[in-house]
């Protein structure tokens, strides 16, 4: 009499049967089956366990669940109360998509001028655009070099096969 159906919301249901004469022994019986029903029947979510298997983590983790709260929800606070953010103005997924992440920019914005200040950010961008100049003319460079390290390997090949013609001494008089 098991069997699984598609609920509503398009979730699986595994279905348990029950006979009263099963129930008998169970504590729990008037709450579960009246007297003139003769089954029972239960629909129960496929990932039911996993629901409950993480119900019983939480039990354990309050703290960390206090912790999470004070990091996580805050942005979501601030962005109700002093942005006035409380619902999406767009519709479809995308859209929301794209407006929530231009509201976590904002935020996130925000957060780095309050940590750094002004100064500090402007600072840190400027640092960041000279080394990116830095490496603009390394890259434009980097042919030259390996033209000149050529040639200059292509020299000291050279230097080598003619040094055993010219020969130098160096002496002192003395």
């Amino acid at each position: 009499m098991n069997g699984v159906k598609t609920n509503t919301s398009g979730r699986l249901e595994i279905r348990y049967v029950s006979r009263k004469s099963v129930c008998k022994a169970c504590h729990l019986r008037e709450q579960c089956i009246t007297q003139k029903s003769r089954i029972r029947t239960i629909y129960r979510w496929q990932h039911e366990d996993v629901i409950e298997r993480h119900r019983e983590r939480m039990k354990e983790a309050s703290a960390l669940m206090r912790q999470r709260a004070c990091l996580v929800e805050h942005p979501f606070g601030t962005l109700k109360c002093r942005a006035g953010y409380r619902h999406f103005l767009v519709r479809g997924f995308a859209k929301v998509r794209g407006e929530w992440s231009l509201m976590a920019l904002c935020y996130n914005l925000a957060r780095v001028l309050n940590i750094l200040g002004f100064d500090g950010f402007v600072a840190f961008f400027a640092n960041r655009a000279a080394e990116r100049a830095i490496l603009r003319v390394l890259r434009a460079l980097m042919p030259a070099i390996g033209r000149a390290a050529a040639s200059m390997k292509h020299f000291s090949v050279n230097l080598a096969r003619n040094s055993a013609v010219i020969g130098f001494r160096f002496s002192t008089a003395a």
